[in-house]
């Protein structure tokens, strides 16, 4: 799904790109300015999409973990394990950037306050992650500005997302590795060969 995401900004995203050649400063501000107003719409849907998908995914894994833990502590294996990867400070300000702005559109009680200016500051503002030079009308690259939030563009986001995700993926990986070589495992006076995921977890079978 995020790879699905950052592919359907990337191809929106080209289908505008008529004033990187302008030289004219005036005309090319013009141009600008109608790019910015057309895909506004489309890359918050893709940016919320984006990070509202990336924490159910990163809760899964979560999920995965805490089922793994379950599973060394009942057969008794103290299997010594790496822990799930910290989030950076970058995946923190995603999720700030979730609850204030994505997840809800605040109240209008004093103590929501900070999330209304959050919801209010939508969009108002944009930068790029290239210098201008290099940049040349590469609306890809467009980063929409949070105030108190420090933001990448959606391919860059998913850059760091990714390798924050496959670092949680080995360590779940290795874990369940681990378990596996424990197997067979007599306890209680049952044999239990492998495993098998249900929709409550993992059950050892």
């Amino acid at each position: 799904m995020l790879e699905q995401i950052t592919q359907d900004w990337r191809t929106v995203s080209k289908e505008y790109t008529s004033f990187a050649n302008v030289k004219d400063k005036d005309k090319r501000r013009v141009l600008e300015f109608e790019a910015f107003r057309r895909f506004k719409p489309r890359l918050f849907q893709c940016l919320f999409s984006y990070i509202i998908f990336f924490f159910m995914l990163e809760n899964g894994y979560h999920f995965a973990h805490s089922e793994l833990n379950r599973v060394n502590q009942e057969l008794g294996l103290r299997l010594h394990h790496n822990k799930p990867p910290e989030r950076t400070e970058f995946i923190n300000a995603l999720w700030k950037l979730r609850n204030y702005s994505v997840a809800h559109w605040a109240g209008t009680e004093k103590k929501h306050f900070s999330d209304s200016i959050a919801g209010r500051d939508w969009g108002y503002a944009f930068g790029h992650t290239k210098r201008h030079e290099e940049w040349a009308g590469d609306m890809e690259y467009i980063v929409p500005l949070f105030t108190g939030v420090a933001i990448k563009s959606i391919p860059e986001t998913h850059a760091r997302c990714s390798k924050y995700l496959s670092k949680f993926d080995k360590v779940c990986a290795d874990y369940l590795k681990a378990i596996i070589a424990q197997m067979p495992k007599t306890l209680s006076g049952l044999e239990y060969h492998g495993y098998r995921w249900t929709n409550s977890g993992l059950v050892m079978d």
